[in-house]
């Protein structure tokens, strides 16, 4: 998934029930209980490519480097996020880049 070309995951179906001539094209059997596809893809989507609440700090200059997927974040300063401030929301289009954070004033 991490691949520049891949843009998106696709399956034809989450459930075998109903599925057109019976077959097999659900992440979850007919009965209900997950086949070994989706708790690979749940291990996958909530653990190795997960990314929990994170504390960074910035350098002298007031930057944050981050690595991580293409798509979109929210950093927040923990007093400016307390004062009601909101959230500063960016979007990664290459795997590492660099942001400048600017720190808000608190009144």
């Amino acid at each position: 998934m991490s691949h520049p070309s891949v843009e998106a995951i696709t399956y034809w179906g989450i459930t075998d029930a109903g599925a057109w001539l019976g077959a097999p094209i659900g992440l979850v059997r007919a009965d209900g209980t997950p086949k070994p596809s989706c708790q690979a893809l749940h291990g996958l989507v909530k653990g190795e490519w997960w990314l929990a609440p994170t504390t960074v700090v910035t350098d002298a200059d007031g930057r944050i480097t981050v690595k991580g997927f293409s798509g979109e974040y929210q950093l927040s300063s923990g007093a400016s996020f307390a004062a009601g401030a909101q959230p500063t929301r960016f979007t990664l289009r290459s795997q590492e880049q660099q942001i400048r954070v600017t720190r808000p004033s608190i009144g």
